[in-house]
Formats: C-alpha cells, structure tokens, sequence
C-alpha cells in the first residue's frame, strides 16, 4: 500500500477509507487500472455540452487559420487556460499556474463538469481530437512528481463526445473501446495509444484533477466497487 501522507490536503477519518484509498493509488500508480468506466453523463447536460464542443471542433466560425482540423492528424483545443486562444499550446507545468479561466463563449461544458466535480479544483481541460484515419503513438505521462506540485497525484478524465466502437484505444497490452456520453478515469501512466478510422470524427472531453476526498469517495471508490461486483 501507497503511504497516504505525500498525498494531503486528502483527509481520511477512518481506516477503513485509508486502506480504501491507499488501494486505489496503488492500481493507479502500479498500472493495475487503466482506464475505469465511471458513469453515464445526464442526457441533456451531455447534449448541451456536446453541441457546444462540435461548434468549436468542426466549425469555422472564428475564420482562425489553424481551426480546421486538417486531415489524418490529432490536435487538441485548451479550454481551461489564461488566455482566450484554444489554439494555445499548454506545457505540462504550465497548467498549475493560478488565474486560469474557461475561453469565452463556453457555458455548457463548465456546468457538466461543476455538476459532477462541484468545487473541487480543476487543473485541466483540453477538448482533444483525431480526425478519420488518424492516430496518436504509444506514450507515458506523468502522474506523480508533477512540476510544481510534486507531492499530488495527477488524475485524468475522459468523455467522449464522438466516437465509435471501431475507435481503439491501446492501453499496454489491452484494447478498450469508449461510449459517447460515458465519464472514464483514464490511467495515463500507462502505455497508450489511439488509432482512428474512416468517416469518424473522434473527439473527447479531456481533464484533470488532483487526487481528492470528492474524487476518491463519489466517482473512484464506487466505480471499483462495481467493477469488482461483475
């Protein structure tokens, strides 16, 4: 078991919820959990968000030289930043800075996200994309001794916002497929990998919290639960 105390403000008050949580970071952190089914997303906060990022995604309505996503390739739009350009590349570190904001124009998606996450500190949000036949490689990305918050563990969210079962997501050795409109708790420590197909438009919702009491007790815990009960 992962020693707990690397890893406040996380508050625990009995030890029945630090053996619990001490057992969910170890799968996290040892890979035994790569990407975790959560839940379904309430229909009308999901058709509202989604209508909002294909507006953005597939779009033109800024007439920005880059907003078009060009063929066979993966591009990603920052919607959680200090400026207004999702087009902004975010470094990894960078996204720990204070004074960060929703870009204008977004309603929909920062009240999915405030309905399930409620106040809890948001580190990210990316609206990442593959267009048909398009891939992203194999790689890691830290979870742990993140820059400028080394003694955090970093999680990462998906919901898809359009997809197919034919979309593969390579996770190691194992293939998963996503559902649209279905929150996942997506390791990306692991070894990943996505590969795109003809005539679809691949876009998910992409975002990231620290490790916390909100987290652990009404999203992760349940899910691993359920997942154990099957």
């Amino acid at each position: 078991m992962i020693n707990a105390d690397p890893w406040s403000p996380i508050v625990v008050g009995t030890e029945k919820k630090k053996t619990q949580i001490g057992r969910a970071v170890a799968a996290l952190v040892k890979e035994k959990i790569s990407i975790l089914p959560l839940f379904q997303c309430d229909p009308d906060l999901f058709r509202a968000a989604k209508s909002e990022a294909m507006a953005l995604t597939w779009g033109d309505g800024r007439r920005h030289s880059t907003w078009r996503i060009p063929k066979m390739t993966f591009h990603q739009y920052n919607l959680y930043s200090r400026g207004d350009d999702p087009d902004d590349f975010i470094e990894e570190y960078d996204v720990w800075k204070p004074k960060r904001h929703f870009i204008p124009g977004l309603s929909a998606i920062p009240e999915l996200l405030k309905h399930y996450f409620g106040a809890t500190e948001m580190q990210n949000c990316r609206l990442l994309t593959v267009n048909h036949l398009g891939a992203l490689g194999g790689h890691r990305e830290p979870i742990i001794k993140i820059m400028g918050r080394p003694d955090h563990y970093k999680l990462r969210f998906h919901m898809p916002f359009s997809t197919s079962t034919r979309v593969k997501f390579y996770m190691g050795e194992e293939t998963h497929t996503m559902k649209e409109g279905h929150f996942y708790l997506y390791n990306q420590s692991c070894l990943h990998a996505v590969k795109n197909v003809l005539g679809i438009q691949r876009a998910h919702l992409v975002f990231d919290y620290f490790l916390n009491p909100t987290v652990l007790e009404k999203l992760i815990i349940p899910a691993l639960k359920h997942q154990g009960e099957n």
